[in-house]
């Protein structure tokens, strides 16, 4: 039974990731129940073993970005992402809400009832993604609310003295690392 009904998600998210390309936000697409998640930095992880999920909504500090004061801001979302995903001993649950134009789900995380993806941005920890498509404009409106929230009160990431954005942090490393040119033949 198990086995059929990991079948038929895999067929499912499969037709996601034909059918939605572009990284379209919608109502949950799946609903699944998750045993191992792989936290990889503060927004993305891998589920269901090598299957790659973004946090919808949220844009966490990159692992190796650091603080304009030389905290390591990236490393310590990731560490509270795996705090929250482990801390409590009930069930996980990832909503698939499409895919972004990496091909990674766009997933909103939830143990138990409390959304993960929120409380990242709640407790400074991540900020919010530039290019979001909310649902609905009160869960756009209850996002940003926290987030101005938290970088008020200089929770997490906006306790340290300054840093860049994770875009902006990105950018400058393709600007300072750029990947080669494809050679034609």
């Amino acid at each position: 039974m198990k086995s059929v009904i990991l079948f038929y998600s895999i067929i499912v998210l499969a037709l996601i990731a034909i059918l939605f390309p572009r990284g379209e936000i919608l109502p949950p697409l799946l609903k699944l129940p998750v045993k191992t998640i792989t936290v990889l930095d503060g927004d993305t992880i891998n589920f269901q073993g090598k299957k790659r999920g973004r946090l919808a909504y949220i844009d966490a500090p990159e692992k190796a970005q650091l603080s304009f004061d030389g905290v390591a801001i990236g490393l310590k979302s990731k560490e509270y992402l795996r705090l929250l995903l482990t801390s409590r001993q009930e069930s996980i649950t990832l909503e698939i809400r499409g895919v972004d134009r990496y091909g990674r789900f766009l997933v909103q995380l939830f143990v138990g009832d409390t959304d993960i993806n929120y409380e990242m941005v709640k407790n400074g920890m991540a900020l919010l993604y530039p290019f979001s498509e909310f649902p609905s404009g009160a869960k756009r409106t209850r996002y940003l609310l926290a987030y101005e929230w938290a970088k008020w009160t200089r929770q997490g990431v906006w306790a340290a003295k300054g840093f860049d954005s994770p875009y902006s942090f990105r950018k400058k490393q393709q600007q300072q690392h750029p990947l080669p040119s494809r050679i034609r033949p």
